[in-house]
């Protein structure tokens, strides 16, 4: 049963989870071998490298569509981003900071788009609130603002280069990446979050989500089937009332960094990501996707 790593030999996790199914035929891909497009041998591929790489992930579409399962579904991950987010989860009744999409505007005059009005905005989420990229990743360029004017003139030196969202700030008291594995299996984990992945992991406290754990729960697996995503890690953020708030409902190539993380921790996502592997494998399964192929020729 041949099986494909996309990511770099010297990651941990990944030579983790090689060294976990080596009774399968694992191999680390390198791209430019296979034809793409065109149907590879592989049954399962897990795919840590494509999200950012254009050719990568035109590749794994092309491996899909004949019959490779790919980890994750290469069709609906890369249509997510925060305002796709913030919309999903309205439709599933899942709780998320009130959000408004900012415009980008253009350096020449463009009748379609016009200025956001800050006024109204404001009366809609109120202050402070957080500025941050529509697209953003690893917490990076994200803004607590508490003053109008602070907002106006930070949209200002960012609005002809990004689209940016203003999110209701959410006071939190603890926050939890979540990391679900094949849909509906779940690690709670404290996380202090910072931007560039220097984020810490902690020993998990649940009780401070006793009478809501349930709920996270099945919120968080009614959005990872909607997302069709096998491995996600999610960010709930427990406010200083209790009230649950989904921050980040998408990340298909969570950090799973072996220094970072409590021992306990990583060897179960190791654990948990080598089962799913090893089910897909096992069965003749194909992604979704929004095309009317088998998958199999």
């Amino acid at each position: 049963m041949k099986v494909g790593i996309l990511e770099e030999r010297d990651d941990s996790f990944a030579r983790d989870v090689a060294s976990s199914i080596s009774d399968l035929d694992v191999h680390f891909i390198r791209l430019g071998e296979l034809p793409v497009p065109g149907k590879s041998d592989f049954k399962v591929i897990l795919d840590r490298q494509s999200f950012n790489r254009p050719f990568l992930r035109e590749a794994m579409k092309a491996f899909s569509l004949n019959g490779t399962y790919v980890i994750n579904n290469p069709f609906t991950s890369q249509l997510f981003n925060k305002n796709v987010d913030m919309n999903i989860c309205q439709s599933l009744g899942i709780p998320h900071p009130k959000t408004i999409i900012l415009p980008m505007m253009e350096e020449v005059e463009d009748h379609s788009v016009t200025e956001p009005d800050i006024d109204s905005i404001l009366r809609q989420i109120d202050l402070p609130c957080v500025l941050k990229p529509y697209d953003g990743y690893a917490w990076e360029n994200v803004y607590v603002v508490t003053t109008k004017s602070e907002f106006r003139n930070l949209y200002d030196s960012l609005k002809f280069r990004r689209v940016m969202l203003a999110q209701q700030y959410i006071e939190r008291k603890h926050y939890y990446r979540v990391f679900c594995v094949n849909k509906e299996k779940m690690l709670f984990s404290e996380h202090v979050p910072k931007p560039l992945c220097q984020g810490a992991y902690l020993e998990s406290d649940l009780k401070p989500l006793e009478g809501i754990i349930d709920r996270l729960r099945e919120w968080s697996i009614k959005l990872n089937t909607e997302l069709d995503l096998d491995l996600n890690a999610l960010e709930w953020c427990i406010d200083t009332d209790g009230n649950p708030f989904l921050i980040d409902a998408f990340n298909e190539v969570p950090e799973v960094l072996k220094h970072n993380m409590p021992e306990s921790q990583y060897s179960w996502l190791v654990s948990k990501v080598s089962e799913c592997i090893r089910e897909k494998a096992g069965k003749e399964e194909i992604n979704r996707n929004p095309f009317n192929t088998s998958g199999r020729t």
